[in-house]
């Protein structure tokens, strides 16, 4: 079972954004190769983010001892964005970006840089 990425305007009714894997599982066999449950979420010093899982080898509803752990994920930070406007063209401020090519590209699109 892997994780997908929520939000809530009101802490108590969540909406999945893009329905894919956030938090994949492992290789067959290892930990978090069955099931991830992500249980907390800490800014480090850096501005990194830290999430805590308790995991499993096996699939959803199955606790068989010395099958699970806990594993760490860390994403860097201002790791990641995902942006839409809902009335086409849309302007976005940002801090500065260093631009090693033509273009910015993503799995979804690609934006020429001007």
């Amino acid at each position: 079972m892997d994780c997908q990425l929520t939000y809530s305007q009101n802490g108590r009714h969540f909406q999945r954004v893009l329905r894919e894997s956030f938090l994949g599982s492992d290789d067959p066999g290892a930990p978090g190769s069955g099931c991830i449950y992500p249980t907390s979420v800490i800014t480090m010093l850096g501005g990194s983010l830290r999430i805590y899982a308790g995991a499993s080898c096996e699939e959803h509803g199955y606790n068989s001892p010395g099958k699970a752990s806990i594993i760490a994920y860390e994403l860097r930070k201002n790791g990641f964005v995902f942006l839409k406007s809902a009335g086409g063209k849309g302007v976005i401020g940002t801090s500065p970006l260093r631009c090693l090519s033509d273009s910015i590209s993503s799995m979804h699109s690609a934006i020429a840089i001007r």
